[in-house]
């Protein structure tokens, strides 16, 4: 019960942020978005290079199918994008 109050009263602080402070949220939203973004993508490129060096032949495999979708991802995402 107390985890849905808790839901409701981010939400209320959300609604409430974006309310009184459209600009300063959206730029703090999309300084969280790349920066996490970074993050994932950073633990993204570490976990496929531990793969490909770890020498078991499934794990490389993977790690080659990890690869193929990150350079999917650079070749097919608009750098320009805005978020």
């Amino acid at each position: 019960m107390m985890v849905v109050l808790y839901l409701l009263v981010a939400v209320g602080v959300a609604y409430g942020l974006y309310r009184y402070f459209p600009t300063a949220t959206k730029r703090w939203f999309r300084r969280i978005k790349t920066a996490r973004k970074a993050v994932f993508s950073t633990l993204f490129a570490v976990t496929t290079l531990i793969l490909l060096i770890s020498g078991v032949s499934y794990l490389v495999v993977l790690g080659i199918s990890m690869a193929v979708l990150a350079a999917l991802q650079i070749i097919l995402e608009d750098p320009l994008e805005v978020f």
